[in-house]
């Protein structure tokens, strides 16, 4: 980590009015999981980063799906945006569709597309 990265994380901790305050704001405190037979809901919370992955795979293939969804992370907007575009790379050579706005990524991959 450089100078000008640490800075900018404690800029935007700084702004953020999200934030818990206090010695007991745990960034890992909301996680949380469902687990099936055919289903998995993860959702977690990690330092600045929040992702969020669901899976379903019915008999048919139509049925099945996996949606995730990131966003955040400690960092300047620069490298926010490169952050995404790998995660993008990556998840469009497994067939996933992908929407990427500022550091916002939502992805898809199903039988058909689910999102607009």
């Amino acid at each position: 980590m450089d100078t000008k990265g640490f800075m900018s994380i404690l800029a935007e901790s700084a702004m953020d009015t999200s934030l818990e305050s206090g010695l007991g704001a745990g960034y890992g405190a909301k996680n949380y999981v469902l687990v099936s037979k055919d289903f998995c809901h993860l959702s977690t919370r990690l330092g600045f980063h929040f992702s969020t992955v669901e899976a379903f795979f019915g008999e048919k293939t139509a049925e099945s799906y996996v949606w995730f969804y990131f966003k955040g992370g400690g960092a300047d907007h620069y490298r926010k945006e490169q952050r995404g575009r790998l995660i993008q790379s990556i998840l469009e050579r497994f067939g996933f569709w992908v929407k990427v706005k500022g550091d916002i990524l939502s992805a898809a991959w199903s039988g058909r597309i689910i999102f607009d």
